[in-house]
């Protein structure tokens, strides 16, 4: 036990020899520099924030704003029906017929633009 505690008191004692060490070389330096005209002493650090009031990372750079949604106009689904020989059938078979007319109409009209210009 006497050891260990010869060892600590060796150890305390090379530590502050060697910590004293240190500052004289720092002080040196801070010397040399002083003199020399590139640092001033008396000059302010500046150091941690001591503001009581939390600041968050939204308010130093905010989110960014996301574009407006695009929506689009989908058609609205039919429901499941069983087509045998029923009015529904054959109105379902009218509206189909509509908008087939009506596609080849648009279909045809762009054809002639693009054959005439």
């Amino acid at each position: 036990m006497e050891q260990s505690g010869a060892s600590i008191e060796n150890f305390q004692i090379s530590s502050a020899i060697s910590a004293n060490k240190n500052l004289k070389q720092s002080q040196n330096i801070v010397n040399n520099l002083t003199s020399s005209g590139h640092i001033s002493v008396n000059s302010h650090i500046p150091g941690a924030s001591t503001s009581d009031t939390p600041v968050s990372p939204k308010f130093v750079r905010p989110y960014p704003k996301s574009l407006p949604r695009i929506t689009k106009g989908f058609r609205k689904r039919a429901k499941s029906t069983i087509l045998t020989s029923t009015p529904e059938k054959q109105s379902l078979e009218e509206l189909s017929n509509r908008t087939r007319k009506k596609a080849t109409k648009i279909t045809i009209q762009i054809f002639f633009e693009k054959t005439k210009g």
